[in-house]
């Protein structure tokens, strides 16, 4: 399924194809290369931003901020939709208005 990839490292927000299927999560953790994820969500329709949990700890690091979300959030981030029954699906959102709320701030 189509999926959004922020990557702070390169400074970019593609799109991607995730290989999500019920009950397996391995596809995310393959993108946004992590072992352990927390998530974010967007907006109402229920798009999601997973992202490393531990990514403030890691090394490297990179950080992006989310329009209307108060802190940066570390390292790579996937955007995907849930639906009402909890399960993954694609964004409601376009590309573009993912990209147009993301910045890449300085570590400083």
């Amino acid at each position: 399924m189509k999926a959004y990839l922020i990557d702070p490292f390169d400074k970019t927000v593609t799109a991607v194809e995730c290989a999500y299927e019920t009950n397996s999560i391995d596809a995310i953790y393959a993108l946004i290369d992590c072992q352990c994820f927390d998530c974010v969500v967007l907006n109402e329709e229920g798009d999601t931003v997973y992202i490393d949990d531990c990514g403030l700890f890691a090394e490297p690091k990179a950080l992006f901020q989310l329009e209307n979300y108060p802190q940066p959030l570390a390292n790579k981030g996937l955007v995907l939709g849930i639906n009402v029954e909890g399960e993954a699906q694609e964004p409601t959102m376009s590309l573009e208005t993912l990209r147009d709320g993301v910045t890449f701030p300085g570590l400083g």
